[in-house]
């Protein structure tokens, strides 16, 4: 028996290869105990040498089960998802399950879409990070996760009724702050995410702890908010460093703030760190940086799915610390620019 063409690839003309019925077969494929161990090894041998594959939609239809995990991601613009969608992939693919995997680019009426997409195709789990234009609880993830198993990753939602997995970013810009200050630096600026997200929220509070725990004031006109977004932080850090000069170091919310704050201070015609450090998440090889361990987010997202598929009750929040990682954009105030008290 030669490969089916590809329209020729269903259980039908398997079924009339083989000389046997469709039950027969279905069962065979679906590992049925009521088929002998012969004609199983017949079927599953004849599929192989036919490249039969099975429908999956349609055997997701059929029997409500698709072995298919949903992964939403509200963007793919670093390399700290994906590591962490890789991780979920290893995770789920060692329990017989494959990803499908889609972005909402940031729109809450795309996510809904896929959600909806998702439900409908059967995928008998989902992993969302929710597009940062929530403001707040979200019907749609509340209905959706009362129809198919559904965790939040990485931006919180003010709600708990659904499983969150993610990073402490309080405690990330504590660290941060803190590695400043004990630089030397005392003007310490901050460029934030949107101020409605949980987690900027979050960093800001660890911000001012570490400022707090040192003795040292937090001046609100080095601090900002806005988005997770590259050339807006350029903007807003030559703001920053133009109209307040005292400023020595700046801790970024992530990687692309962090590229912007760089690309703003060499446009000024300054040095990192000569003249000005940077700590920023989830940062690249030059940045001192905030760790977030997507990896070990992405295994702690797959377990805490599987329980909730399997029938278990999952903490409500699983929170990853960060580790501080120095590098070379960071380094002591020049002479004459030391801490302030």
């Amino acid at each position: 028996m030669g490969p089916m063409k590809p329209g020729e690839r269903n259980i039908k003309n398997l079924a009339q290869k083989l000389g046997l019925s469709k039950a027969t077969v279905s069962k065979a494929l679906n590992g049925r105990s009521d088929v002998s161990p012969a004609t199983r090894q017949k079927v599953m041998a004849a599929a192989k040498a036919m490249d039969y594959r099975p429908n999956r939609l349609a055997r997701a239809l059929a029997h409500g089960k698709s072995d298919m995990i949903g992964v939403i991601l509200s963007h793919v613009r670093n390399a700290f998802f994906l590591e962490i969608v890789g991780a979920v992939n290893a995770e789920a693919a060692s329990r017989g399950f494959r990803l499908t995997l889609d972005t909402s680019n940031g729109s809450v009426e795309v996510e809904r879409e896929i959600l909806r997409d998702y439900i409908d195709r059967r995928v008998e789990g989902i992993i969302l990070v929710p597009a940062l234009a929530h403001r707040g609880p979200d019907s749609n993830i509340r209905q959706a996760a009362g129809q198919v198993p559904l965790i939040i990753l990485d931006n919180e939602l003010p709600r708990k009724e659904v499983p969150f997995v993610g990073t402490d970013f309080r405690l990330g810009a504590y660290l941060a702050a803190q590695h400043l200050i004990e630089l030397g630096h005392g003007c310490i600026g901050y460029l934030g995410g949107p101020a409605w997200a949980m987690g900027a929220r979050q960093r800001l509070t660890g911000f001012k702890q570490a400022h707090t725990q040192a003795g040292l004031t937090v001046n609100v006109r080095w601090m900002s908010h806005g988005e997770f977004d590259e050339e807006e932080a350029r903007e807003r850090a030559t703001q920053l460093l133009t109209m307040q000069p005292e400023v020595t170091a700046v801790v970024c919310a992530n990687d692309q703030i962090g590229q912007g704050t760089l690309d703003a201070v060499r446009a000024l015609g300054r040095e990192v760190p000569r003249d000005v450090s940077i700590v920023s998440f989830a940062a690249g090889a030059f940045f001192t940086t905030l760790d977030q361990k997507p990896a070990a987010i992405g295994r702690a997202a797959a377990g805490v799915l599987f329980e909730l598929m399997g029938g278990g009750r999952p903490q409500p929040r699983t929170i990853i610390a960060p580790t501080l990682v120095v590098r070379n954009s960071t380094a002591a105030p020049r002479t004459g620019r030391a801490r302030l008290r």
